[in-house]
């Protein structure tokens, strides 16, 4: 990445598209590193967590459920990685599949 600026760019471009999406949605994610590609969910029941993670996968996204003991009980999340390959288009048919979910679990 670091000697390929353009890449880095996408990337964090990608980033803002997928956090501006989640913040319009209503979707709550931790922000603690802003510029970083790794967005934490935050589902908080584990149930609720490998399910959503289940649907989405089946829709061809790998977005894993985190969960007991990697982070406290009552606070599974959802674990979504972003990279420069991923298109605009990609994010968007990733975000209207977790508003669809999101309807039944948020």
């Amino acid at each position: 990445m670091e000697s390929e600026p353009a890449r880095r760019e996408i990337l964090r471009e990608r980033v803002r598209q997928l956090k501006t999406a989640l913040k319009k949605s209503g979707i709550h994610y931790l922000d603690s590193c802003p510029s970083s590609p790794i967005i934490p969910i935050l589902i908080g029941n584990e149930d609720k967590a490998l399910t959503i993670s289940k649907q989405l996968f089946e829709k061809g996204f790998w977005v894993p459920a985190v969960r007991y003991p990697t982070v406290p009980k009552g606070k599974a999340r959802l674990r979504m990685t972003i990279s420069a390959v991923h298109t605009p288009e990609e994010i968007k048919q990733l975000m209207d599949y977790l508003c669809g979910v999101s309807k039944k679990f948020f």
